[in-house]
């Protein structure tokens, strides 16, 4: 290694091991868990856990997670109740380590329970819950320094703040590149067919019923997601970019059914904030006199250096994040029709599915078959959920098989009838009509069992009001 590269290299693991102050990372910690109980809380007041377990007869599995089972109702609420017990002993710091893990593994468990659970804002839920394992968050403003289960602690390895600014950001990087495709920027879809239902939303509703929103509202949330965090990053601009998170996720908010999304990316797009913000705030109100061997952000230029192979668990990390969402780039055909690539990707709402599924089944060798509708084994939430991704449609297909082969105690061949609808396209053929799925062994070509994607544009439903 030349000595150029010895000295990029040394700078760079004092960089990443430069002690910041921890407050900002304290207050982070506060207000996740404190969302995370009015989330957990306001799922289980608003019935939800008899809507999505109690009600369902068949619950999609992630491949390699067919041993994550629903509870009975009393169990769900029991498992919802210490994951939200554990969000709030992370709020306030108590029993801090095992209070995060038993959260992690909790909500973790509950997204595994079914894949049409599968929310983007989940998803980070369960990347930030599972870094913040990994660091001392209760070192500062914590029920466990209180008490003296641990000594305090101001400062930790500017890694952290660094991991935590890169999940943040690959979020809105990677949103923004899902965006970047023709459906978004030169037809608005999806956003005219869901505006199209929002013209009575309260003091904004006339606004999206311009004729030009559509568009407009398109290529703003493409230039937001791809600049957002560049300017969350410098200082000048750091404010005027933060009222602009608060400003378009309140926004999307109130126009659209995302649940805790917004409040999710407000809380954790504080991690661009300066280490040491919340003492400099408090300091400036006269709460506690301000501090510089705690409000600044270094308080040396020498300090212990992080070990190297802690950066090289944090450096593998940060690479997974950034590779993961471009596995699409990969796999053949359009990612919005064949959904291969789509999930764990931020490809925060760009396409909009609709349409109708029916199985057709007989027994080998017959010709006559029996038409079963999907909404048989699903609820409403489901199928509308599933009818879009080929995935749902082969398991459901496959577990449907089997049952009719263990019920005629031979076997069965099983076609699917799925015409789908894309950000707004006519209806067209989602899965080859005269392929046997039952006993498809090779369900990753998709390209073998999908029929194309259609070439044709989509309509244009978004019109102005007549007066």
């Amino acid at each position: 290694m030349s000595s150029q590269t010895t000295q990029l290299t040394s700078r760079l693991h004092h960089k990443l091991s430069a002690p910041k102050c921890l407050a900002a990372l304290a207050v982070l910690r506060t207000l996740f868990g404190a969302m995370m109980v009015f989330s957990l809380c306001r799922f289980m007041a608003n019935g939800w856990i008899e809507r999505l377990y109690a009600e369902p007869r068949f619950f999609f599995k992630y491949p390699g997670f067919s041993w994550a089972s629903v509870g009975s109702t009393e169990v769900m609420y029991i498992l919802y109740s210490i994951v939200a017990l554990a969000s709030a002993a992370i709020s306030i710091g108590l029993f801090y380590r095992v209070a995060v893990i038993i959260f992690c593994l909790g909500f973790c468990y509950i997204q595994l329970l079914d894949v049409t659970l599968y929310l983007n804002h989940y998803y980070l839920v369960c990347l930030i819950s599972g870094i913040m394992i990994f660091l001392p968050l209760n070192g500062m403003w914590s029920a466990d320094v209180a008490l003296g289960l641990r000594k305090p602690r101001t400062h930790f390895p500017a890694w952290a703040t660094y991991l935590l600014r890169l999940q943040v950001g690959i979020v809105y990087f990677y949103a923004a590149i899902a965006k970047f495709q023709p459906d978004w920027l030169f037809y608005g879809q999806p956003l005219s067919i869901w505006l199209h239902a929002r013209t009575e939303t309260w003091l904004i509703g006339p606004l999206v019923g311009l004729p030009c929103a559509p568009l407009v509202m398109s290529w703003a949330g493409f230039f937001y997601d791809l600049t957002v965090w560049i300017f969350l990053l410098i200082r000048q601009t750091r404010p005027l970019a933060y009222m602009a998170v608060i400003l378009f996720h309140l926004s999307t908010g109130l126009l659209f059914n995302i649940g805790m999304f917004p409040v999710i990316m407000i809380v954790v797009t504080t991690v661009f904030f300066e280490p040491c913000w919340p003492q400099r705030w408090l300091s400036r109100g006269s709460f506690i006199p301000h501090s510089p061997a705690i409000g600044s952000s270094d308080t040396s230029t020498s300090h212990p250096l992080t070990p190297w192979p802690v950066l090289s668990v944090v450096t593998l990390y940060a690479l997974l994040q950034l590779s993961i969402p471009l596995r699409a780039i990969f796999i053949p055909g359009d990612v919005l029709w064949n959904e291969q690539g789509m999930r764990f990707a931020w490809k925060v709402m760009v396409r909009s599915k609709g349409g109708d599924i029916y199985y057709r089944i007989r027994k080998s060798g017959d010709t006559r078959d029996i038409e079963i509708s999907a909404l048989k084994y699903l609820t409403w939430r489901q199928f509308s959920d599933m009818c879009g991704q080929p995935d749902l449609i082969l398991q459901l297909g496959k577990h449907i098989g089997s049952e009719y082969e263990h019920r005629w105690g031979q076997p069965v061949e099983v076609r699917v009838d799925a015409w789908v609808s894309l950000n707004g396209r006519p209806p067209a053929r989602l899965v080859d009509p005269t392929m046997n799925i039952q006993h498809l062994t090779d369900s990753g070509n998709y390209s073998r069992w999908l029929m194309p994607a259609p070439n044709t544009p989509p309509l244009i439903m978004y019109k102005a009001s007549t007066p």
